[in-house]
């Protein structure tokens, strides 16, 4: 578990991120096929001396910070940020070796459209599976804050998942 100063230096960071007053960095990495790696200018000496170990941790700031934006839980920033701009940023990745993004421009290709409550229970009771009515951010004192999804079942019952949102 994290100390306290760390998560306070950590949610900082991601706020700042949040807010639009920092800006993701990328930088072109891979030989065979160039894509561009999401990274952050921290102190990693600082966060050390904090009692995080991680090398990433960087990477870890930018999941949270796109997690709580988005209300959804990533596994694999790379991979995520691949994913969600289908390559479109690597057009030019043999002349821009670096490029910084707001983290508002990141989440916009994949920002989810909320389904209304009728809307989700048509749509569950047409598939016979549940769905999503909506995701919101809640505080926690293990990881600063955890992503909870209310669900609508076919029967017209609900409720909700709770996921931290550090890893």
């Amino acid at each position: 578990m994290l100390s306290k100063e760390a998560q306070v230096k950590i949610n900082g960071i991601v706020q700042e991120l949040i807010e639009g007053k920092r800006n993701v960095e990328f930088i072109a990495d891979g030989w065979a096929k160039p894509y561009y790696t999401p990274t952050l200018t921290v102190d990693v000496e600082e966060f050390r001396n904090l009692g995080v170990t991680t090398p990433s941790v960087a990477t870890l700031i930018i999941r949270k910070a796109i997690e709580i934006v988005l209300a959804d839980n990533i596994s694999n920033l790379v991979g995520w940020f691949f994913n969600a701009f289908e390559n479109k940023r690597l057009a030019h990745a043999n002349e821009i070796e670096k490029f910084e993004m707001p983290l508002s421009e990141m989440v916009k290709p994949v920002q989810r459209k909320q389904k209304s409550e009728e809307e989700a229970l048509a749509e569950a009771m047409k598939t016979g599976y549940n769905q999503e009515l909506r995701r919101y951010i809640v505080d926690c004192d293990e990881c600063g804050c955890d992503i909870v999804i209310e669900r609508i079942k076919p029967d017209g019952s609900k409720f909700k998942s709770t996921w931290h949102t550090w890893h």
